[in-house]
């Protein structure tokens, strides 16, 4: 039998008792004789059988109705993850910008950041517009160069990372930073990078430049997307590469940590930390 057959016959079943009742007592009106000849038990069994037949029908009404909701909230998810996708591999992997159009992005994206991964010199320009696009972390580890404490031919850079790092310390006192740890590494870099949880990574060379106090200029970054397919393994790499470095500073490898802040000196994972004028 068709389903619209049966729908027709639930609702003959369900209501005819009750439109029976009614005519009975409607014709009651005109002719009371007929009430006379017919039983109120009657009567009021067929209201009952009617009222039990309507619930069973409002019943499975209302089940139907939920399964058809339940299959459209999976259809929706699964639209959901299709559109993700979608956007994902619309977005392009990387694109070539100043650090300042990064930054720019990574505003627009979000404010606030889980974990901010930063490896440069000083930091300096980073800071600059970590501050600027008003961004907050929970959690923010700065990696810089560190400096003996009578550096002399990079006093000026040794001076101004010592700043930085200050100003650094200044973002988690008033809580734009929930829990900063500075490291230090004794070595010249070729390139920095600013990690944003899952989703966006700086990448950057640094250009030579005598004239210059730090001796390099700050070139363009190449900011990659975490939503793009190919840019999940790229972010893990330089995530994993990161940590692997913070731990070897944590461990003294690259020399003293010197920016540590004095809450970490107690860690044993520190050995023959300083800590200078920042």
């Amino acid at each position: 039998m068709k389903p619209a057959t049966l729908r027709i016959l639930e609702r003959i079943s369900a209501y005819l008792p009750l439109a029976g009742a009614g005519l009975l007592l409607a014709l009651g009106n005109f002719w009371p004789s007929v009430i006379d000849q017919t039983s109120t038990q009657i009567l009021v069994a067929s209201v009952a059988v009617s009222v039990l037949l309507v619930a069973v029908h409002l019943e499975s009404r209302l089940a139907s109705l939920t399964a058809a909701t339940a299959a459209s909230s999976k259809s929706l998810a699964q639209l959901e993850g299709i559109q993700t996708q979608l956007i994902g591999s619309a977005t392009p992997l990387a694109r070539a910008m100043s650090l300042a159009q990064s930054f720019e992005l990574v505003a627009s994206r979000s404010n606030h950041w889980r974990n901010v991964r930063i490896y440069a010199i000083s930091s300096s320009q980073v800071l600059s517009f970590f501050r600027f696009q008003n961004l907050t972390a929970e959690e923010c580890t700065v990696i810089i160069r560190g400096f003996p404490e009578n550096e002399k031919r990079w006093k000026d850079l040794a001076s101004q990372t010592a700043l930085v790092v200050r100003d650094w310390r200044t973002l988690e006192r008033t809580g734009r930073i929930k829990h900063l740890t500075v490291l230090s590494y004794d070595y010249f870099p070729s390139e920095y990078t600013c990690i944003f949880d899952d989703q966006l990574l700086l990448v950057g060379l640094f250009e030579s430049d005598p004239s210059d106090y730090s001796g390099v200029r700050v070139g363009p970054s190449i900011t990659y997307e975490g939503s793009h397919p190919d840019g999940v393994p790229i972010l893990s790499a330089y995530r994993e590469r990161f940590d692997i470095l913070r731990d070897a500073c944590l461990a003294g490898h690259h020399g003293p940590s010197r920016y540590l802040h004095p809450r970490d000196l107690t860690s044993p994972e520190v050995p023959g930390s300083e800590v200078g004028d920042a």
